[in-house]
C-alpha cells in the first residue's frame, strides 16, 4: 500500500470513531395530538420527549422537566 492509501485509512477510521462518540440530542414534540393505540381518546396539545431513540416521557410534566439540550 502507498502512503496515500494509509492516509486515506487512517482518515475514515478516525471520523468513524468521533461518529460512535457522538450522542444524540434529546427531541422534545410539543402540540401534537398523541393517540397511543390503547384506546383512549386522543390527547390534543401534548407533548413527548424521545432520548436515545426511546420515548422517555409524555404530558405536561415532560415540559417541566426536559433536558436544556433537547430539541
Amino acid at each position: 500500500m502507498n502512503v496515500g492509501s494509509w492516509v486515506s485509512i487512517v482518515l475514515v477510521t478516525a471520523y468513524a470513531a468521533q461518529q460512535a462518540s457522538v450522542q444524540p440530542r434529546p427531541i422534545l414534540l410539543v402540540g401534537g395530538t398523541l393517540i397511543d393505540g390503547s384506546g383512549a381518546a386522543p390527547r390534543p396539545n401534548d407533548a413527548i420527549l424521545i432520548d436515545g431513540g426511546r420515548i422517555r416521557g409524555l404530558g405536561a410534566q415532560v415540559l417541566e422537566h426536559a433536558p436544556k439540550t433537547a430539541l
